[in-house]
């Protein structure tokens, strides 16, 4: 029996020192593998010094040039978008004879906004001419209104002109919107006019507009 024991025993050990030898040949082959894959060499890499570290930086394209040269390699990008050139606007001489030769008084009344936009003096002169050829009391108000949307200080006197005979022998519309801007002008010879309209217009109620804006600017 002792020598059945002694005999197993000397069996496990065989066997542990046989699968030790296995795995130490399958290592030495593993390592004898990396040894050639790796050229022989197992020294470690060795580092990079902080200039070349920063030449490889500078060197680097930056996002500028990425996408220049982006726009270099595509023929068919579009090119940088230009602003829209600004139309000549149309002189108040033009604007003028158009208006002489227009017909339909919806053309008229825009034509004197247009005219009225150029806010200056020859704008004043030309709806003074106009208004004093026009004959359809809306057209009229409308050149009352594009001679309001021109500067107050822009040829007084011509102003002055337009509005003093919009006082007289126009419909009530016009004449209390003539009325209406005069007031809107610090002139001494605005008091005068209202107080004559005051007293002189056919309209009863066109004179109780005229007497309270007499009241509101006289000195």
């Amino acid at each position: 029996m002792l020598r059945f024991i002694q005999g197993s025993q000397w069996y496990s050990l065989l066997r542990i020192d046989s699968l030790g030898l296995i795995l130490a040949a399958i290592l030495l082959i593993a390592a004898m593998a990396w040894y050639y894959h790796t050229g022989g060499s197992i020294a470690s890499p060795r580092p990079v010094a902080p200039a070349q570290i920063a030449l490889k930086i500078s060197s680097a394209p930056q996002p500028d040039e990425l996408i220049q040269s982006e726009e270099n390699r595509n023929p068919l990008a579009s090119p940088p978008l230009t602003p829209p050139r600004a139309e000549p606007r149309e002189p108040v001489s033009s604007l003028e004879t158009r208006y002489y030769n227009t017909r339909a008084t919806a053309d008229r009344i825009e034509l004197a906004g247009e005219i009225a936009g150029w806010n200056d003096s020859e704008a004043v002169h030309a709806i003074g001419r106009l208004f004093k050829s026009e004959h359809h009391p809306d057209v009229k108000l409308a050149l009352l209104s594009g001679l309001n949307d021109i500067s107050l200080g822009t040829a007084l006197d011509a102003r002055l002109d337009v509005l003093s005979s919009a006082l007289h022998g126009q419909s009530r519309d016009v004449r209390t919107a003539a009325l209406d801007s005069l007031a809107q002008i610090e002139d001494p010879r605005i008091a005068p006019l209202l107080k004559k309209v005051m007293t002189t217009d056919p309209d009863h109620e066109v004179r109780e507009i005229a007497a309270a804006l007499y009241e509101a600017v006289r000195p």
